[in-house]
């Protein structure tokens, strides 16, 4: 969509647990492109989209509150 390439490295850790020295590090996201501006709109769009799907899950949970959760949770 923006033109930059987006990959995840790194393995999850749970909160408060650092990874080990020579370990893998923390999940993260790579993004790369030639240009500036295409990382920069690579960066905003992954923003609008978390922001989107955490608004939606929290609107989810407001319409049944006694549903099971899921694996993870939104903070």
């Amino acid at each position: 969509m923006t033109g930059a390439s987006v990959t995840n490295k790194g393995i999850f850790y749970e909160p408060g647990k650092e990874p080990p020295p020579e370990g893998p590090p923390k999940l993260h996201l790579l993004i790369e492109s030639n240009e500036e501006r295409r990382v920069e709109q690579a960066v905003r769009e992954i923003k609008r989209l978390l922001l989107e799907a955490s608004a939606a899950a929290l609107q989810a949970e407001m319409r049944n509150p006694t549903a099971t959760s899921g694996r993870y949770t939104v903070l």
